[in-house]
């Protein structure tokens, strides 16, 4: 009797020690027709150990509405899993400290149409004991789950990319944790806890118990808003599901966050998603970034300066680093920086190469700083990116045109040494207005282009966390007579400061679903009654529709939709204006 004891005791043992393991993972799905689907359920495991192995069998519940049990799958394992080395987030190499490894189960089942669809659910413990915002996570168990609305034969997201392998300590992080969906739904990004489920007496519950799903209990100084601890907490943009933090603390986090379908502005379906994400210390203090930058695929610009912008996402935005001179042989090189992430920008003089039409490129080759790719260099070895520089031709003529670029409306606050450009419309789907002419404000804020044609023009700001905002769209229309007489029209330019793309407007404004396909709902509390005008504006400051115009409101909350059937799909910012005062909200068209 004794003899059993002791080898059930080692039998429970071994379980335990197998089953602390787990990072995390998603259930899945896809429709196959004729109320079949494949179920995809994919599993994290720290790798350090060779000897803990995934299970041979993944025990699947699928319940109904009612929380009745319906279906049980014993899904087998295929012996087939690799490890995550590639890190979409960032560019930085991690050592053995970071190690996770995947695999899929996969399975089909026919799933007939029923009000109220079904959960799937999928329970496994324990965790890795190594995570730091976990209350006892070597007693923690995880519950992967999702929702097939069997009564639309819906789709579900599809992630763009890999989880994010971890982040570097004291240095900014930025990840696209978005999906795709097929069916057009609007997708909703949520940070949320992940779920608890089994234990160390109940490994794998085979089947699992019904839903609902308890949340794991973090540890002290952790929480949904701020699950990595730090002074800028891990955030995800609503509506473009970026996530960003700023990392204060070395260790291994558990991370969760679900995607929201919404079709016809009515929730349809969730897809949860639970992962690992570990921190590790930089390996070098400084480093060294150069190139060469290129006016075509051969010749080197061979004048001109490059520039520096930075950011550790405290306080959130941009700010210029410092300048280099581009030397004669087309190179740049900046010494001896900080860990941090970078934008870099050419600015050719001019003439250069004998072409006046080279203007100020930001890596790898685009002159708007929000379509950029910003640089997230590490370890100790030099950074090396090339520059080809966008250039475009002129209209040429004798027609002018200038103006004053100032803050704020009604400031009259100029702005020097500020970029413009100028640029006609184009066939390029992402950029439709190509710009091919640069002008730099002086001391007043004065600016002005000569020797252009008889056109329409549009006006483009040129600098880190801005954008213009003007009374009327900032289109230029220039005439001349037969008499070739110059027109010269003066505009006064505004520039209104955001924090970047992931702006979420004040909390006086309201606007949903966001995104959106068509319409759109905006709702205002103002606090006296008076005249509010509502107005879209595109990532050029252009505005491209006007909802309200000095429309008299009473005091409280007002809702209103609106239609954006005749905008493409594309980033926008709301404005609202009225009793002295301008809200912004963006949105975004699908």
């Amino acid at each position: 009797m004794k003899k059993f004891h002791i080898m059930m005791l080692m039998a429970i043992c071994c379980q335990y020690a197998q089953a602390t393991h787990i990072e995390g993972g998603s259930i899945s799905y896809t429709y196959l027709g004729s109320d079949n689907y494949e179920i995809q359920l994919t599993i994290y495991k720290d790798c350090k150990y060779d000897y803990l192995a995934f299970d041979d069998t993944a025990s699947i519940g699928i319940f109904n509405s009612t929380g009745k049990l319906v279906m049980h799958l014993h899904i087998p394992y295929s012996g087939i899993s690799d490890t995550i080395t590639y890190d979409p987030s960032n560019t930085c190499m991690f050592n053995e400290v970071a190690c996770t490894e995947r695999t899929m189960y996969k399975d089909t089942a026919y799933l007939p149409d029923i009000k109220g669809g079904y959960t799937l659910a999928y329970q496994r413990c324990c965790r890795n004991g190594g995570i730091s915002n976990l209350v006892n996570p070597t007693n923690t168990g995880m519950t992967l789950q999702t929702f097939i609305n069997t009564e639309l034969h819906n789709s579900p997201p599809v992630f763009k990319q890999e989880i994010p392998y971890g982040g570097i300590l004291d240095r900014y992080f930025q990840y696209d944790a978005s999906a795709t969906d097929i069916d057009g739904d609007s997708l909703v990004y949520e940070l949320i806890a992940p779920f608890s489920g089994g234990n160390t007496l109940a490994p794998m519950p085979e089947p699992p118990p019904a839903p609902p799903y308890l949340d794991v209990v973090f540890a002290s100084g952790y929480s949904v808003s701020n699950m990595l601890g730090g002074s800028v907490p891990l955030t995800i943009d609503r509506a473009t599901g970026i996530m960003k933090a700023g990392i204060d603390f070395l260790g291994l986090y558990q991370i969760g966050y679900v995607v929201k379908e919404y079709r016809g502005g009515i929730l349809i379906a969730s897809t949860y998603r639970d992962f690992p994400f570990y921190v590790v210390a930089d390996t070098a203090a400084s480093l060294n970034m150069h190139g060469r930058v290129f006016v075509n695929d051969s010749n080197l610009l061979d004048t001109g300066i490059t520039q520096l912008f930075g950011s550790d996402l405290k306080p959130q935005n941009w700010t210029f680093e410092g300048e280099q001179p581009i030397l004669s042989t087309g190179r740049y090189v900046f010494d001896s920086l900080a860990q941090n992430n970078y934008f870099v920008k050419a600015i050719p003089a001019l003439p250069a190469v004998g072409n006046e039409n080279y203007l100020p490129t930001y890596f790898p080759s685009t002159p708007f700083w929000y379509n950029s790719v910003s640089l997230y260099p590490c370890d100790t070895s030099d950074i090396y990116r090339d520059i080809s520089i966008f250039h475009s031709s002129k209209p040429k003529g004798n027609l002018t045109f200038d103006g004053v670029l100032q803050l704020g409306k009604g400031t009259y606050d100029p702005l020097p040494g500020k970029d413009l450009l100028l640029g006609i419309k184009s066939n390029d789907p992402v950029n439709n207005i190509t710009p091919f002419m640069k002008c730099t404000t002086d001391s007043s804020g004065y600016f002005h282009f000569d020797s252009l044609a008889s056109g329409t023009y549009y006006l483009l700001a040129d600098f880190i966390n801005s954008r213009i905002i003007n009374d009327q769209p900032p289109v230029i229309n220039l005439y001349s007579s037969l008499s070739a007489q110059v027109y010269d029209q003066s505009t006064r330019l505004y520039i209104f400061k955001y924090t970047g793309l992931n702006e979420n407007g004040d909390s006086n404004i309201r606007v949903f679903p966001n995104p959106t396909s068509s319409l759109l709902f905006i709702q205002i509390a103002t606090r006296e009654p008076g005249a509010y005008s509502a107005k879209m504006y595109n990532l050029y400051g252009q505005c491209v529709q006007t909802f309200w115009n000095n429309k008299t409101l009473a005091s409280g909350t007002y809702q209103e939709s609106v239609s954006l059937e005749a905008l493409p799909a594309g980033v926008y910012f709301l404005e609202i204006s009225g009793d002295g005062q301008t809200w912004v909200q963006k949105v975004i068209r699908q």
